[in-house]
Order: C-alpha cells, then structure tokens, then sequence
C-alpha cells in the first residue's frame, strides 16, 4: 500500500504555539523559533506558485492583453510581495478588497483574508501613496536637461525620447524637441508596452481619450424622437430633451432629473451626455479606468521604438 502526506499533516504554527503554554519558559523560547520557522516555510511555497503564475500571466501579457483582469494580477502581486501598479489598485477598490484612506491605500479586512488565505503568514507591505508615480523617483526638476536618450518611441505624429533618469535603474521621457524630463515609474524590466503605456498615461488625459472615443450614443426610438441612449463598457445612460429642457437618466427604474443650464440645443447632445455621466454617475470613473488602462496599453503595443545611436564621432 502506498503511503501519502497531506497537508493537513503537518504541524502548524498554531499547534506548536499551543504547545508552549505547557512548557516551561526555556521550552516556550524554542517553541517560539520554531512557530517563526514554521511560519515563513508555510508561507514560501505559496508565495513562490504566486510569483510564478505572475511571470506567467506578465508572459502571456504580451500576446494577448487580456489574458487576466488587473483584478486578479493586483492579488498575485501583493501574494508575491510586490507593489500593485496604479491600474490594479483601482481594481481592488472597485471589487471592495481596498480602499484609501486619505492618500493612503490600504486591503480591506476581506483582502486581507483573502491574501492570507493565498499566502498563510505573509507580511503585506504595500506603497502607502496611492499615486501614479512611485515614491522613489527623483524630483522632476533635477533631472539634468542634457539628459542623453537612447531610445525613441513614436505614437503617430508624436516622439518621445527616453533616457536612463540620475537614480539607478530609472527611466524618463520628454516629447522630442523638449528640454524638459518626466521620471518614469517603469524600468526595462517592465517591457516597452508598460513604458509607452506609462508615457502615454502621463502626455495625455487618457481618461477622457477614452470616455471621449468609445461611448456610443444611440437613438432609443421605442422612447420617443428626443430620447438618447448612451453605452460605455458595462454602463449605460439616457439623455432627453423635453421641450427644450435637457434630462438624464441612468437606471430604468429611477426618475429623470434636469440638468440645470443644458440647452439641447446649445451643443451636441453627445458632448452634454458624457458631461452628466462623469458628473451625476457614482462611481463613473473608478469603473472606466481599468478599461482605459487596457486600452491604451493596446496603443503602446503599436508604438515604434527604436535606439538613438550616439551622437559621437
């Protein structure tokens, strides 16, 4: 007959340090580095299948930017003890596992079951700023204008050069033609699509790039000539003019309710309905910036880049 270990069978850190309260105080000091060594072995086997289905998903990442929600990397970055990026973390508020504080980010009771839950006795240490750029980075006036690139990456029409920043193993870019230097959160470990990414994030409102290009507005005939539909992602929204008077409405079971100074006719009807939905939508934003993100994650895969070779003889 063959034999087999569950996990079960181990010893955990809580059964040794029940065994303690019977031992006496040189005993209970024992116990108490073999609950630390039992404690970190338990959590480096997990930690180290979490690190490994990152690099997997990060992988496939290049291939197919949908391979995993940011959900899901943002949890397998915090179980592997690194930082999630800005996108991830915005994630983890919107399903509930965190929230901020202030500036401060921070896992909710349940993120911080589930993460344990993943990784039994991680220490979670996360970036208390919630911003986009990470705390180490250098003042951006000191970065030295001179600065010399060495690569390029071309979005359409705009260039961006990219050189290494004064602290190690960072990055900045600026538009071609200009002196001043933007620091970097990506290294070149992150690859060339997360650092066009980035530039694009810090060059341009992304957000409103988005919003701006991907709602569609259609006419609701089955609810009057003057009723407009708005979808965006998972959202949707109407607009109406009722005699002269623009109204909005988000959800089939509410109310309209006027939008105080909006003639219809004063400007486009589609400029009028993305404007009430970033105002009068609760949570609008939070829920279009991790589609955002993706998107133009998929604008950097298309950016050229290429090395600037040096200018010396």
């Amino acid at each position: 007959m063959t034999s087999s270990v569950s996990e079960t069978s181990f010893v955990t850190p809580q059964e040794l340090q029940d065994l303690a309260d019977y031992l006496p105080e040189a005993g209970q000091a024992m116990v108490a580095a073999l609950v630390a060594r039992q404690t970190a072995a338990l959590a480096a086997g997990p930690a180290q299948t979490a690190r490994k289905m990152l690099a997997l998903v990060e992988a496939l990442g290049e291939y197919d930017d949908q391979v995993a929600s940011h959900l899901l990397i943002g949890v397998l970055r915090i179980a592997s003890g690194v930082q999630p990026l800005t996108v991830e973390r915005t994630a983890l508020r919107i399903a509930g596992l965190a929230h901020l504080t202030g500036n401060t980010f921070e896992l909710s009771g349940e993120g911080q079951a589930l993460i344990q839950s993943l990784v039994p006795g991680i220490e979670i240490a996360l970036d208390k700023a919630d911003t986009a750029i990470s705390a180490r980075q250098p003042d951006q006036g000191h970065i030295p204008a001179e600065t010399t690139p060495f690569a390029q990456m071309r979005f359409g029409e705009k260039l961006f050069e990219i050189a290494e920043a004064p602290l190690e193993d960072m990055l900045c870019f600026r538009l071609a033609g200009h002196k001043a230097w933007t620091a970097l959160e990506r290294d070149r470990s992150a690859g060339w699509a997360e650092i066009g990414a980035e530039i694009l994030t810090h060059s341009t409102d992304v957000l409103s790039d988005y919003i701006t290009m991907h709602t569609v507005r259609l006419p609701e005939a089955e609810e009057g000539p003057n009723v407009h539909r708005f979808d965006l992602d998972t959202l949707r929204w109407w607009i109406r003019d009722l005699e002269g008077k623009a109204q909005f409405l988000n959800d089939r079971k509410g109310m309209w309710q006027d939008l105080p100074g909006q003639d219809p006719l004063a400007e486009p009807i589609r400029t009028i309905g993305i404007r009430a939905a970033r105002t009068l939508i609760p949570g609008f934003e939070e829920a279009i910036r991790p589609h955002a993100a993706l998107w133009v994650r998929r604008m950097a895969h298309a950016a050229t880049v290429s090395p600037i070779m040096s200018r010396a003889a």
